[in-house]
């Protein structure tokens, strides 16, 4: 498992940790935007997806620009 410091970064820079994934995923199920019971498929669904994709993806529902998450390349 990721420790929470760890960063992962999409194609455009965009940075996301797993806290701000879980925090956003946890508050649409609070929220009633998404059911519990479609949990196991988009759980599944994630797994099987390019890690680039489906972070450059949490990116933008979460409504991150690049000015907020982009970090310089080494």
């Amino acid at each position: 498992m990721l420790q929470e410091s760890q960063k992962l970064a999409d194609a455009s820079g965009a940075e996301l940790d797993e806290k701000q994934i879980a925090d956003f995923i946890d508050n649409l199920i609070q929220s009633g935007n998404i059911k519990l019971e479609e949990i196991p498929r988009l759980m599944a669904r994630y797994a099987l997806s390019d890690p680039t994709e489906m972070r450059a993806e949490f990116a933008e529902r979460m409504g991150l620009d690049e000015s907020e998450t982009t970090s310089p390349r080494c």
